[in-house]
């Protein structure tokens, strides 16, 4: 669940660099509403990853990080999100520079677009050596974790193949439980005389 971790830590991580990040905010619609940009440096730990965020009037945002010491050469990542309550439903707009991880030279980086959207797509891989016919796919949205609630499901996909290409999944962090649907009552069973094969990506 380390995304979510991530979106939640802002709130009580300092800043540690000095410079500037810059770039626009090409939104659904007419721009009217309030966005917050994040951005987080991901070491190879959590607790040494550093997080920023601002508000934002699109299509426009910049950050400026006032402490001096910015580390050049160290990747950045950006994402924005236009949140319609607290914590974020899923089908807000969001989106992520789409060339994340980035790194900034000399203090300053301009260029860092994100375009938000209410949807998104993904591409599903599965390994499994029986027959993909009873494959399924739920995916929730993680935006309750924020608050220390648990994920809720956006919906059930069936694969019927082991590569598929899913549309029109809400925006916003998500984790993904894949199964075989054996007995084919469209539930994921884990206990009980039949056991279904299942795995967790988050």
């Amino acid at each position: 669940m380390k995304r979510v971790i991530l979106i939640a830590t802002f709130l009580i991580c300092g800043a540690a660099f000095s410079g500037m990040i810059m770039g626009s905010l090409i939104v659904p619609g007419t721009p009217t509403d309030t966005a917050y940009v994040f951005a987080f440096h991901d070491f190879s730990t959590l607790m040494d990853t550093a997080f920023f965020y601002t508000l934002a009037f699109p299509p426009d945002y910049d950050f400026v990080f006032d402490e001096p010491g910015l580390i050049d050469s160290y990747d950045f990542n950006v994402m924005a999100l236009i949140p319609t309550g607290l914590p974020p439903a899923s089908g807000d707009p969001a989106g992520q520079y789409p060339d994340n991880p980035f790194q900034i030279t000399g203090g300053l980086i301009t260029g860092i677009d994100v375009e938000l959207a209410v949807v998104g797509g993904t591409n599903v891989y599965v390994t499994y050596p029986g027959s993909p016919d009873s494959l399924k796919i739920n995916i929730f949205n993680q935006y309750p974790m924020l608050m220390g609630g648990a994920p809720i499901l956006d919906g059930t996909w069936e694969l019927a193949d082991t590569h598929v290409s899913i549309d029109s999944i809400p925006a916003g962090p998500k984790s993904a439980l894949v199964w075989s649907d054996i007995n084919g009552n469209g539930l994921c069973d884990t206990t009980g005389f039949v056991r279904e094969p299942y795995a967790w990506y988050d």
